[in-house]
């Protein structure tokens, strides 16, 4: 069950991640704000164990005084919804960090298109003026 913690207390210490594209960070956030977060950040007491780039939109949000929900809840200004794992010892901790980055699995190509088509239907349902340059700027995708 996730609690929400103040966002200061949360320590980012040496992660596996180093390297952040920051505009797909503002579009995450982006995302946060207009749907809510889906998954709390997991942390070992105060130490983030997965969810640094939820934490860096999160971050973006509060300096933006946006405010956004989780699980239905809106989340209070300057707090974040975490997952506390400190049953985990430090290696069982370190691993499920790399799962999170590892193990996870890209869309195909197929399921990559499927989903971008599925989406821009629900644009043409929300407003029957939506055109496909459209969908493409809000994914940043470039047309040719």
């Amino acid at each position: 069950m996730a609690e929400f913690r103040p966002i200061i207390d949360i320590v980012v210490q040496d992660r596996f991640r180093k390297v952040f594209d920051t505009e797909a960070e503002g579009e995450l956030a982006e995302s946060i704000q207009r749907l809510g977060l889906f998954n709390a950040l997991t942390v070992k007491g105060n130490v983030l164990i997965a969810g640094e780039r939820r934490l860096r939109a999160i971050k973006t949000l509060i300096m933006l005084d946006t405010s956004f929900s989780y699980a239905g809840q809106e989340v209070p200004l300057g707090h974040v919804p975490v997952v506390d794992v400190s049953h985990l010892s430090e290696r069982q901790a370190k691993e499920a960090e790399f799962d999170e980055n590892v193990r996870r699995a890209n869309f195909t190509w197929q399921e990559h298109d499927a989903a971008i088509a599925a989406l821009h239907q629900l644009r043409i349902e929300e407003n029957p003026e939506h055109t496909q340059a459209d969908t493409a700027r809000e994914l940043g995708i470039a047309q040719n």
